[in-house]
């Protein structure tokens, strides 16, 4: 795996079995420093990556650290997608209550985000437990749901991270739903 560094030096000044710069010039010390803040930046990328993943390889690495890996999706446009493609398999595979409860849930999401963050989207990998608890307390004071509908919206939630989560080969969901009954409510763990 190649990646350049995007920094230049004359050849005569540059030691190819160190890899590093001639001298002690103060142009040779900065490319020097330069060049091992990115070595450690490679080395700190593969650490991370090797706890949050199974495996890590050379181009899921060269993506991090150049910036153009895949880690960041938004959740509103993944959401609508999904409810592009559930419109499309209404009467085949979905029912049009099942796109009605989704399209009013994309809408609640989008309402929530607004509510709680001043935002119109947030990354998925924002989304933890406490963002679907906010959720929750959300859905039942401020949209005034009864439980079970609460209860659904996240569920809806959920179903939809699961799948971008499995299809983006992730082992690690950031919330589980289960449902242990409380009294009236659900608890969300």
């Amino acid at each position: 795996m190649d990646i350049a560094a995007k920094r230049y030096i004359d050849p005569q000044k540059w030691d190819t079995k160190s890899h590093k710069a001639l001298g002690n010039t103060q142009e040779a010390k900065i490319l020097n420093l330069y060049l091992k803040t990115v070595e450690q930046q490679v080395y700190d990328y593969h650490y991370l990556m090797l706890k949050e993943e199974d495996f890590v390889t050379s181009e899921s690495l060269k993506s991090k650290l150049l910036g153009t890996d895949v880690s960041t999706r938004m959740l509103i446009p993944i959401f609508q997608d999904h409810n592009d493609k559930v419109e499309a398999l209404v009467g085949q595979d979905f029912g049009s209550g099942t796109l009605e409860r989704y399209k009013t849930s994309l809408k609640h999401t989008q309402e929530f985000l607004n509510w709680k963050y001043k935002t119109s989207d947030i990354d998925i990998t924002k989304i933890d437990h406490a963002f679907i608890m906010d959720y929750d307390f959300w859905l039942r004071s401020v949209r005034k749901c009864a439980n079970n509908t609460a209860v659904k919206y996240i569920k809806n939630l959920k179903r939809l991270l699961g799948y971008v989560w499995r299809m983006a080969g992730s082992k690690k969901i950031p919330f589980r739903l289960q449902s242990k009954t409380q009294g009236s409510r659900t608890a969300i763990s």
